[in-house]
């Protein structure tokens, strides 16, 4: 793995002899794989210096894509400079987040406007691709990536890398959610910055935006930057092992960087673990040895092979919903302007308004609320039972006002915005409050086969010979045989399935146990996880907490209440004459681990349940 950094200033770029030791370009950052897979992090005037690198090269990419964490100046400027764009037979991905109302391409293409540049992006001869992301994961050739939104005037994206078996984690233009954070200190689980610290949590390198010092900071708050002393503390609680200073103030000499270098690492120093702690630098690459061994054969394929993102685990947007939403202010009066700059409506109420009737609206994603409110009764009751719906709910409170333990008790996904907060401010984080918000959309439907005609043949088929009281009866005792082996510890807590996918609905022809609710397993085939395993024809093993996300999205998608929500799926598919027609699987409200004797178990009783259905004996 290889790591250089082409540009480490952030705002605007700077040229003096003071800057010479850290550089004065703006963000960029080369990551390079064993495999030469390349992600270029942001696209400030750093790009340029590596374009030039990229034309000396002689050994062609793997895969090539930029990572965009947000959209201002900083951060795009280089794209118009960038001269492997102007190469045809080259494929470009770039990747980053749109607002609600703009995709990233048409965002990008507003800097090269002909009032504001002499040409436009139609002049690129390489193949470009442009990638909306959102919150979640995806793939570029060996490189997997996690994406996070951070807390800047701007919607802007935070990406967790893992190439070669090292985490890196790039998390620049990002300001403490709770202002008192930027003197340093412990962020709590429950909250935003606690969120945040899960992005960092354990990572080999914490490339990470720190352009302020805590006595700096009552002066450019709302600005959207780090203090050290919030990075520092946080990357200790997150357990980092190296952290790398970065976006440095374009007013910092390298004298005044060395100083916060020093500065950060006693603050390190007296705490306990040891987390290396430096800045980044433009004269300063970073090569370090694979976790992971690859094959030769990697290094030699070609860009246009490069691995595609995997739709299953993607945060990729496939079309923007430009749906305006209701904003219910409760207890609020001036914060219209930010929402309509937002592009949503308000609905303003005083606390004496019930919020059921107003809340039950499917358009209405977010609900916020002033401290006063919480003094009646009637409202709390009608918060606790909103939680159980789309709604998120913000507090808008002084930063006194925040602490209370009663609030985190009642409403546990709660977000508490410090105010004073300007209105671009807040409109940034309602986009991507809505973004978050739409997750419940991402869910996708497995794909339907080209033969599914024939398949369908036998799905019939076998409809019919369940109807038969001798077949039913064999197969629902190798569901319970199953079921049994599966539930060792678990009596209970799991069911098994014998479901079978027809063009519109999957139907649960046996369900074990049967006091079981079978309402997770049968439902329409859009919102079926077997469905996807008869697209695959292969075991699907997926939890809550599995990185594909496909349960995860299944529980929003389908509305799962938290307490009754599955925490693990298991399936295989069944097989008739050569169709994949069914499967047998496994859900559980607990956590289990797919291994080696479930997966002996899984396959003998599908092969017995196939070896029934088959058998001359019973047709």
């Amino acid at each position: 793995m290889k790591v250089r950094f082409w540009g480490t200033r952030g705002s605007i770029a700077k040229s003096s002899s003071e800057v010479l030791k850290y550089g004065g370009n703006t963000s960029c950052v080369e990551i390079r794989s064993e495999a030469n897979d390349l992600i270029i992090l942001d696209a400030g005037t750093g790009l340029h210096g590596l374009s030039h690198q990229l034309l000396k090269e002689k050994v062609q990419l793997r895969s090539a894509s930029i990572l965009i964490s947000h959209t201002h100046w900083d951060h795009i400027q280089g794209l118009p400079f960038f001269a492997p764009f102007f190469f045809p037979n080259v494929e470009w991905h770039i990747y980053g987040p749109p607002t609600l109302s703009h995709d990233l391409k048409s965002i990008l293409s507003g800097q090269m406007q002909k009032v504001y540049f002499p040409i436009t992006q139609d002049i690129f001869n390489a193949q470009i691709k442009y990638h909306n992301l959102t919150e979640g994961e995806f793939s570029i050739g060996d490189i997997h990536v996690k994406t996070q939104y951070l807390n800047h005037p701007g919607v802007t994206m935070g990406y967790r890398i893992t190439v070669d078996g090292h985490t890196i984690v790039y998390s620049t233009d990002h300001e403490p959610h709770d202002c008192r954070l930027a003197h340093g200190g412990h962020a709590h689980k429950n909250t935003e910055d606690g969120f945040h610290a899960q992005l960092l949590e354990g990572a080999d390198y914490v490339i990470h935006d720190t352009q302020y010092l805590a006595s700096e900071y009552e002066q450019r708050r709302g600005w959207g930057h780090s203090t050290m002393e919030y990075v520092v503390d946080l990357s200790h609680q997150a357990d980092v092992k190296r952290l790398i200073l970065f976006h440095h103030d374009p007013m910092r000499s390298d004298h005044e960087v060395d100083q916060i270098v020093h500065m950060s690492r006693e603050r390190a120093r007296n705490k306990a673990g040891k987390m290396e702690i430096w800045a980044a630098s433009e004269n300063q690459p970073l090569w370090v040895p694979p976790k992971i061994i690859l094959p030769s054969a990697y290094h030699h394929t070609l860009v246009s092979q490069a691995i595609r993102p995997d739709d299953r685990a993607s945060s990729i947007i496939d079309e923007l919903q430009q749906v305006r939403q209701n904003i219910i202010c409760l207890g609020l009066q001036h914060y219209d302007q930010a929402i309509n700059m937002s592009g949503h409506y308000s609905r303003c109420l005083n606390h004496f308004d019930r919020l059921d009737h107003a809340s039950s609206d499917l358009s209405t994603s977010l609900i916020f609320i002033a401290p006063s409110v919480l003094e009646a009764p009637e409202v709390i009751n009608d918060l606790v039972k909103i939680q159980k719906q789309p709604p998120q709910i913000v507090l808008f409170c002084k930063a006194e006002e925040c602490t209370s333990p009663e609030l985190s008790k009642q409403f546990p996904g709660l977000i508490r915005m410090v105010e004073p907060v300007s209105d671009i401010y807040l409109s940034s984080r309602i986009e991507t409050w809505l973004r978050r918000q739409e997750k419940t959309r991402r869910w996708k439907r497995a794909k339907i086969s080209s033969d599914e005609a024939l398949r369908q043949q036998e799905v019939n088929r076998v409809i019919e010979l369940m109807k038969t009281e001798a077949i039913k009866h064999r197969v629902n005792q190798l569901c319970h045989f199953f079921w049994q082996g599966m539930t060792l510890s678990s009596h209970g807590e799991s069911t098994v399935a014998f479901n079978i996918i027809t063009m519109s609905e999957q139907v649960s022809l046996v369900n074990y146990p049967a006091t079981v609710s079978s309402q997770s397993v049968s439902c329409s085939r859009d919102e079926s996880i077997c469905a996807h395993v008869i697209e695959q024809g292969s075991i699907i093993a997926t939890s809550i907490f599995s990185p594909d996300g496909l349960l995860g999205n299944y529980a929003e998608y389908t509305g799962a209440e938290q307490s009754d929500m599955i925490r693990t799926y298991i399936g295989k598919p069944i097989s008739l004459n050569g169709q994949v027609i069914a499967t047998l699987c496994f859900f559980s409200k607990l956590d289990i681990v797919l291994t080696k004797n479930h997966k002996e178990l899984l396959s003998s009783a599908v092969k017995l349940i196939e070896d029934v259905l088959s058998s001359s004996r019973y047709v």
